[in-house]
C-alpha cells in the first residue's frame, strides 16, 4: 500500500484504472451492438419472416421428401440417410455462418433425393408429394435471399463497425464484426 500513498502513483493508478474501463466498457457496447444485429437472424427485419424460421420449414420439407423417400429406400442408397443428416445439421448449427453451410449442404441432399425419387416409379400422390416439398424449398430459399438479413450485416458493419472510434475499438477490444448468412 506504500505504493498507492504517493500521490504521482495514485494519479497513475486512476488513469490505468480509467483507461482499462474504457477499453472494456467500448468492448462490452460493441459486443452488445453485434449481438443486436445478429439476432435479426432470429426475430427477423422489419416484420420479415426471421431466416432461423424460413431454415426450420425447410428442414420439414425435407422430411416430406423423406417420407416419400422411405418407400424406396432399397434403389435410393446412402441419399436419405445424406438428407436426414443435412437436416440434422441445419438444425443444430451454432452460428448463421454454419447454418449458412447447413443450408447449402441441405439444398444439395434435397435435390440428389428429388432427382433420384423422379427416377422411382412413383405413384401421383407421391409425385405430388415430392413437386410440393420441392417448390416450397425454393420459395423459402427465395424469402431469405429478400429477409434483409445480411443487409443489415453489411449495413451496420460498414456504417457502425468501419466508422471511427468503432473501427479501432473492435480492433483493441477483440469484438469482430456481425456475422452475415453467407
Amino acid at each position: 500500500m506504500e505504493f498507492l500513498k504517493n500521490r504521482r502513483n495514485a494519479k497513475l493508478m486512476t488513469a490505468v484504472v480509467i483507461v482499462l474501463c474504457f477499453f472494456l466498457g467500448t468492448g462490452r457496447s460493441l459486443r452488445r451492438e453485434i449481438g443486436k444485429v445478429e439476432a435479426l437472424f432470429y426475430s427477423g427485419v422489419e416484420g420479415r419472416v426471421s431466416i432461423s424460421t424460413q431454415l426450420a420449414k425447410k428442414v420439414n420439407e425435407s422430411h416430406n421428401l423423406l417420407s416419400v423417400a422411405d418407400d424406396y429406400n432399397s434403389v435410393l442408397g446412402s441419399l436419405p440417410d445424406n438428407l436426414r443428416a443435412a437436416g440434422e445439421a441445419v438444425t443444430s448449427a451454432a452460428t448463421p455462418a454454419e447454418k449458412y453451410e447447413a443450408d447449402e449442404t441441405l439444398t444439395e441432399a434435397a435435390s440428389d433425393l428429388t432427382e433420384a425419387l423422379l427416377q422411382c416409379d412413383l405413384t401421383a400422390q407421391q409425385r405430388d408429394v415430392v413437386d410440393e416439398a420441392n417448390q416450397n424449398m425454393e420459395n423459402i430459399d427465395k424469402a431469405i435471399a429478400k429477409s434483409g438479413y445480411n443487409d443489415a450485416v453489411d449495413e451496420f458493419n460498414n456504417t457502425v463497425l468501419r466508422a471511427f472510434p468503432a473501427s479501432v475499438m473492435k480492433g483493441i477490444t477483440g469484438a469482430g464484426e456481425a456475422e452475415a448468412f453467407r
